[in-house]
Formats: structure tokens, C-alpha cells, sequence
């Protein structure tokens, strides 16, 4: 593959794969590249070796409003809403908002969000998806 190949590959397009389902040399490839430059992902260097980590899930949007959940977080479980270049925190246990600032209105918008079960299933099916191994928060198992 050459390079100008692999700068055209969309760096999402292998991020979730399990390197076992990768057939040639050329998908195993794909999936590093994807891995190495995709904005979503951290490097961790961890009992000598390094280790790659999956560092931001996009989940939904509500609007204007991405919802997203971030790997290796600090407590309590929650997500976070991306909005005009600020971010605020909501809890996974009962959607509500504990930091950053946002609208009233997009408040709402986000806690009708919350407010639907498949809705709050796929953040703790996210949550506990992208917990990397050593993170002093777990899985998230409600309340």
C-alpha cells in the first residue's frame, strides 16, 4: 500500500474492528493506520509496551448537541455534550447535568434524550464498552 493510499483511508473505518477478523496484510494495515491516526484514540504505555486506547465514542446528536462518552473518565459514570466549542457533564445514573454550563433549553433537549430507555441503555452499553483496562472507573452497573 502506498502512502498516499493510506492517507486516504477514513481513520474510522477500522477503529472498532477485532484485529482477528482481519484477513491480509493490507486490512491489518487499514486497521493500524486507523488506529494510530484517529483523533479519538490515546496512546498508553503499559507494562513496556504500548498500548492504544479508543479515547472519545460519539454516541448521538441532539441537534447542534454531541453526545459522547470518553474512555479512562473520572467518577461519577457519565457523558459529556460537545456544543459551540464548550462541553458539559452528565451523570449516567439520572442525566443530570454536574458540570460545565449550557442553555436551559439544550438542557432539556438532553434530558428528553436521556429519557428514552434505548437511549440511556446505549450510554451504559458505550460506558462500559470503552473502559480500558486499569481505569479507577469501572463498569457502570445502575442504581
Amino acid at each position: 500500500m502506498t502512502k498516499e493510499e493510506v492517507e486516504r483511508l477514513d481513520p474510522v473505518e477500522f477503529c472498532r474492528i477485532d484485529e482477528e477478523e482481519l484477513e491480509t496484510s493490507e486490512d491489518f494495515v487499514k486497521y493500524l493506520w486507523s488506529m494510530i491516526y484517529n483523533p479519538n484514540c490515546y496512546y498508553n504505555e503499559f507494562n513496556d509496551s504500548v498500548c492504544i486506547f479508543e479515547g472519545k465514542r460519539h454516541v448521538d446528536y441532539v441537534g447542534n448537541l454531541k453526545i459522547v462518552i470518553q474512555s479512562a473518565e473520572h467518577a461519577p459514570p457519565h457523558f459529556e455534550v460537545i456544543f459551540d466549542n464548550s462541553k458539559a457533564c452528565f451523570r449516567l445514573d439520572n442525566g443530570l447535568p454536574f458540570k460545565g454550563k449550557m442553555r436551559k433549553p439544550d438542557i432539556k433537549k438532553i434530558r428528553d434524550w436521556y429519557r428514552v430507555k434505548k437511549n440511556r441503555q446505549k450510554l451504559i452499553d458505550m460506558w462500559n464498552e470503552s473502559r480500558p483496562f486499569g481505569c479507577v472507573v469501572g463498569e457502570y452497573r445502575g442504581v
